[in-house]
């Protein structure tokens, strides 16, 4: 693990980082991804080392939901 004075956050003061949380597409979304993004979630609700806010691009809710706010699902296969 690096120490705190060699991260990225740290080493480049004027950059700013983004979190991107997976895809939850049925063919490759699996209990494993759930559990990353519900912590890359928690985790972006704190600030970085510098005290700045993190951006989070929350693909799995995006790709979850129509324009409308309507939960998109892949029913093909009869699973729902």
């Amino acid at each position: 693990m690096s120490s705190p004075s060699k991260t990225p956050v740290v080493s480049r003061p004027g950059k700013v980082f983004t979190c991107q949380t997976a895809s939850l597409a049925r063919t490759i979304g699996t209990s494993a991804s759930t559990t990353f993004n519900a912590n890359l979630r928690t985790f972006a609700q704190t600030r970085d080392c510098l005290g700045r806010y993190r951006v989070l691009l929350d693909f799995a809710d995006l790709e979850a939901h129509s324009p409308s706010g309507a939960p998109c699902v892949d029913c093909r296969d009869g699973a729902c």
